[in-house]
């Protein structure tokens, strides 16, 4: 009896040991890898002797064995890593699904992933000018749409705000004749006529006299969303402005007297900071605080679309995942131009020679063509913690097609071209387009961020847009300082079938949006949403501009055939118009939460 009860000891201490040394080497395989702008590609990669870059590190991940690991954690230490292409994981960088690959900002040091360029500091004072200097830009460089000096985003150059006196005079009555919001009638008049999209009349001598006028750029405020547009010419007898590129709907379509401005002409160069760009001469002008040399400061463009992407592939069921973020400050994209939803309109050259489409930007609503700086397609598990996404372009960041259980933590989104975070694809109506539910993005978490300063250059862009996209968690996110809605949530129009439902926002404040633009509000939603929640959220400081066009601005603003949507407990106040409206749709069709 003794004996047995040693043996049952014996065998019990060596399973109980067993587990400890199994314990002991899982913690062991951990292993770490040093990155600094300071290292060396074709050093060991430790702490002592760094690599230099990214790409170098991924490398090196790809030539482990994962299974023997329980974590690879990819040390960035302190300085700007400049890249002259976005970063790409594909499925040979991510993780497995017991072993996660985390880059992160080593001891909190400040880590700066960069899509600029430092320009070279050769400014030439203009003579007879105490403020006034240019430089000289490389012809390989793309046009410079942004400038940033020590760090600071600079204002390229503008006109006082001007005001469009309608359209052509042989469109007016054509336009008034089909009403105001009839947008069967302008989808028709589209395809047979572009002229009332490229086109307006002007007020006074708002576009005569600018010597560099080839360099101008426009941009029209419409109702809910905003275009660029490059200049053909100009007709100062009818005070007529034609426009390469069109834009989504005619210019005073919404009402005779539209806001715009004048962008990039040296005509405009008034203020310290203010810059512009001459595509002829390839010279950047700028505007100095007096007694202050621009050689003695850092001035970055970006020239990159985009910063990083993570990309699975759909064909072999093999999405990237187990990747993470975190403490990285992700800096620098380019604004993008010649992108036009219309691509109807770009078979119709013939009719309007001297269109080029490639120089503007028209879009719908939110403005989420514009483009993003990380954009995530086919991905699990990929984890953003306590990032900085600023300095931008475009969105920071997109969540697209069949990606899931991404985690966006306590992130923080500033100084944004376009918005914060897309979720979701661009097909409206997708379930009637022949798209599988299964690509629409699902079970991804935005929680415990900052979002606010958007919509520089894409007035129309949101905080967050949420488009063909379930099951998702938006909750204790502030947004602030938007031209447009706050949030934007849904993609289909009317009461047809949707894949945009199970969305939580939550516990979210959102204030001092709706700044420039009409027709939207705190939160805006469009279509059937059923499980959706908008619950105990705070809503506050919605007006609308004494210029803006259009409808009301709201709390929440329940658009075409918003639906099937538990609602209740959110804090409204402080709001010009109406804290709730609705459109097509009304307070019977939204379930309540009392």
């Amino acid at each position: 009896m003794m004996s047995k009860c040693k043996s049952i000891f014996l065998i019990f201490s060596l399973m109980i040991g067993a587990l400890m040394i199994s314990w002991v080497f899982k913690e062991v395989r951990e292993i770490e890898i040093y990155v600094s702008p300071l290292g060396d590609d074709l050093a060991k990669g430790d702490k002592v002797s760094p690599f230099r870059t990214i790409i170098r590190a991924q490398e090196y991940i790809r030539s482990l064995k994962l299974e023997n690991y329980s974590k690879v954690l990819v040390n960035l230490r302190k300085g700007v890593y400049i890249i002259d292409k976005p970063l790409l994981f594909t499925v040979k960088d991510g993780g497995t699904k017991d072993c996660l690959i985390e880059y992160h900002a080593y001891q909190n040091e400040e880590v700066i992933i960069s899509g600029g360029i430092r320009l070279a500091s050769n400014w030439q004072k203009i003579k007879g000018s105490s403020n006034l200097w240019k430089l000289k830009i490389d012809n390989s460089l793309p046009p410079i749409n942004q400038l940033f000096a020590n760090g600071v985003r600079l204002t390229r150059s503008t006109s006082p705000m001007k005001y469009t006196v309608g359209a052509l005079k042989q469109y007016g009555k054509v336009l008034d004749s089909l009403g105001r919001y009839n947008f069967e009638a302008i989808e028709k008049l589209k395809r047979r006529d572009l002229l009332p999209f490229c086109s307006f009349v002007y007020s006074d001598k708002d576009l005569e006299g600018i010597a560099d006028l080839a360099n101008v750029e426009l941009l029209i405020y419409h109702s809910w969303e905003g275009s660029r547009h490059t200049i053909a010419s100009v007709n100062e007898l009818e005070k007529s402005v034609f426009l390469k590129s069109p834009s989504v709907l005619p210019v005073g379509f919404f009402s005779n007297r539209n806001r715009y401005v004048i962008e990039n002409s040296k005509q405009f160069l008034k203020n310290a900071g203010d810059w512009c760009f001459d595509n002829k001469t390839n010279e950047l002008w700028y505007v100095s605080q007096e007694n202050k040399n621009p050689n003695q400061m850092e001035f970055v463009t970006p020239i990159v679309d985009q910063l990083l992407m993570v990309k699975g592939d759909v064909k072999t069921n093999s999405p990237v995942q187990n990747l993470k973020f975190s403490g990285i400050k992700f800096s620098h994209n380019r604004a993008p131009r010649g992108i036009n939803v219309e691509g109807i309109l770009i078979s119709a050259k013939t009719k309007l020679p001297w269109m080029d489409v490639k120089t503007g930007f028209s879009g719908y609503q939110t403005s989420v063509e514009c483009g993003q700086s990380i954009w995530l397609q086919y991905a699990t598990n990929i984890i953003f913690q306590k990032c900085t996404f600023s300095k931008l372009g475009t969105y920071a960041l997109r969540i697209d097609q069949y990606a899931t259980q991404t985690q966006i933590d306590a992130c923080e989104f500033y100084d944004l071209g376009g918005g914060g975070v897309i979720l979701g694809y661009n097909i409206r109506n997708a379930p009637t387009q022949g798209m599988l539910a299964a690509a629409s993005p699902s079970e991804n978490v935005i929680k415990d961020c900052k979002i606010y300063n958007g919509g520089i250059i894409y007035p129309s862009a949101v905080g967050i847009a949420i488009m063909n996209a379930t099951n998702s968690y938006i909750i204790n996110n502030e947004i602030y300082n938007f031209g447009y809605s706050g949030i934007s949530s849904g993609w289909t129009w009317g009461f047809g079938p949707s894949y945009t439902y199970g969305n939580r926002i939550e516990n979210n404040k959102i204030h001092d949006v709706m700044k420039l633009l009409a027709d939207g509000g705190g939160i805006y939603t469009l279509g059937r949403q059923p499980n959706t929640s908008i619950v105990g959220n705070v809503i506050y400081n919605i007006f609308k501009s004494k210029d803006a066009v259009g409808s009301d601005n709201n709390g929440i603003f329940f658009d075409e055939g918003s639906s099937e949507m538990f609602v209740g407990g959110n804090l409204i106040y402080n709001i010009e118009n109406q804290k709730i409206r609705y459109n097509q749709t009304d307070s019977a069709k939204i379930k309540w939460k009392r």
